[in-house]
């Protein structure tokens, strides 16, 4: 995780990534879909702690569109936004990107467990 740089977004929200590696790979030597959206829920869920004080969630929804290949070795960034709340329901959305194109887009609902 990294704090975007001054300026560079207006919420000044953080960046997750990592490399992809062949473990993460499928058959096709591609980022296995199964992985993505694993990486994008931690992704959110992160992004959802950080907001709510390290308050405890479950995912209670996940939708992915997957768009393009994630090849090995690239380097995958995820950008969470906070789209709403509701209770003690957030939903978040998060693009993984990689050289400045959008891999993925996942959007998840989690519930705030009791602290």
């Amino acid at each position: 995780m990294r704090e975007q740089p001054e300026g560079h977004s207006v919420h000044n929200l953080p960046v997750y990534g990592l490399h992809v590696r062949p473990k993460h790979s499928n058959r096709h030597g591609t980022g296995h879909g199964g992985f993505l959206a694993t990486l994008a829920d931690s992704f959110m869920a992160g992004f959802v702690s950080l907001g709510f004080n390290g308050r405890r969630m479950v995912t209670t929804d996940l939708k992915i569109k997957y768009l393009r290949p994630a090849r090995i070795g690239q380097w995958l960034e995820g950008h969470c936004i906070a789209m709403a709340q509701k209770g003690d329901y957030v939903v978040v959305t998060c693009d993984l990107m990689a050289e400045g194109k959008r891999i993925c887009r996942a959007e998840a609902r989690f519930k705030l467990l009791a602290p």
